[in-house]
């Protein structure tokens, strides 16, 4: 696979992720998917996303007479889930120590700068990570409210490490 079907791939994921936030339905035409039994890519199918949900995967073409739907001409390219990062420090990735020490870091400094961070996260094609330590509690809350973009964060709270690390 070439680097621009990769990104292409990558940035597709992202944008379902986006507009899943929005409750809108995707249809995904023309696109190939890996058959984990076959290990081999099918012809092209055609794919219905509602909100989280994959709903059908035809060979057909599919009829969906709804004002709420985006549709994607996949052209032939694979489509693939998004990628969950299980080891991430978002805050501490983001911000530089004088950043992190300075007497105006406020909630609102923390969104801005790290929110950015996590957009930008979301569209390399992460559309989910695991934030092992660090005070992301409010940059989950606006990104589950829909105030900011970003991936699904569970979060860790107090950082995860071995006893005595």
């Amino acid at each position: 696979m070439r680097l621009g079907q990769l990104l292409t791939l990558f940035l597709c994921s992202a944008f379902i992720h986006v507009i899943q936030a929005q409750e809108k339905q995707v249809l995904i035409e023309n696109v190939k998917l890996l058959d984990y039994k076959t290990q081999m890519l099918t012809p092209p199918k055609h794919v219905l996303i509602n909100g989280n949900t994959i709903q059908t995967i035809s060979t057909s073409p599919i009829d969906v007479q709804s004002k709420n739907i985006v549709k994607i001409d996949a052209k032939g390219k694979t489509l693939m889930p998004g990628l969950i990062d299980v080891h991430v420090h978002l805050v501490f990735g983001a911000l530089t120590m004088p950043q992190m020490m300075t007497n105006d870091l406020s909630e609102e400094v923390l969104i801005k700068t790290v929110g950015l961070s996590a957009q930008q996260m979301l569209m390399r094609g992460f559309t989910s990570v695991r934030d092992v330590g660090g005070p992301i509690f409010p940059l989950k809350a606006a990104i589950d409210k829909g105030k900011l973009l970003g991936p699904r964060i569970w979060p860790s709270g107090a950082v995860v490490s071995q006893t005595a690390g």
